[in-house]
């Protein structure tokens, strides 16, 4: 079952909502000409699941038929299920979206933290080989690692998260 297809669908009936809709006007709005195989299956899941509801009394001889298409004469209407699951899958995107920019942010701040490190050695190295004093530059040294490592926990913390709650993980072996 094609799951953009899916969303598509309850996406347009969300428009339309809480008016029922022919089902000739959902098929041209959903750019198709007639009822196909793959949309018969997501209106008939949709349907069962209680998503969607058409009204198939309008539909003459078809309406005393269980069918997984539509016919002219069906009125379609999104129920507040489907309304939630739309909500539901929009929470799931941009959680996944947010968690996708965290990881990249870590990534990038742990690369300019570890960049600075190798400047940060470098010159600290010249600086004890010329006689500098390096209490200021060891100072920096551990302001430039705290910033890395506080940018970076939040990433290790999610990832061990992420880790432990797989089925196969046991952190002890006698689990």
């Amino acid at each position: 079952m094609n799951r953009n297809l899916m969303t598509q669908a309850l996406k347009k009936l969300e428009f339309f909502y809480p008016n029922k809709i022919s089902s000739e006007n959902f098929l041209r709005i959903m750019g198709l000409k007639s009822s196909d195989k793959e949309l018969g299956k997501i209106i008939e899941y949709l349907e069962e699941t209680k998503k969607i509801y058409i009204d198939k009394s309008k539909s003459g001889v078809f309406s005393q038929i269980k069918r997984n298409y539509m016919v002219p004469g069906d009125m379609v209407k999104i129920t507040t299920p489907g309304i939630d699951f739309l909500n539901k899958l929009d929470e799931i995107s941009v959680e996944k979206n947010k968690g996708n920019a965290i990881t990249r942010a870590t990534i990038v701040l742990a690369l300019v933290g570890f960049i600075q490190a190798i400047v940060y050695f470098e010159e600290f190295s010249r600086g004890i080989r010329d006689g500098y004093d390096w209490s200021a530059l060891l100072l920096i040294g551990i302001t430039l690692f705290a910033i890395v490592v506080i940018m970076t926990s939040p990433f290790i913390l999610n990832s061990v998260n992420e880790i432990s709650k797989l089925k196969h993980f046991k952190p002890y072996p006698n689990q």
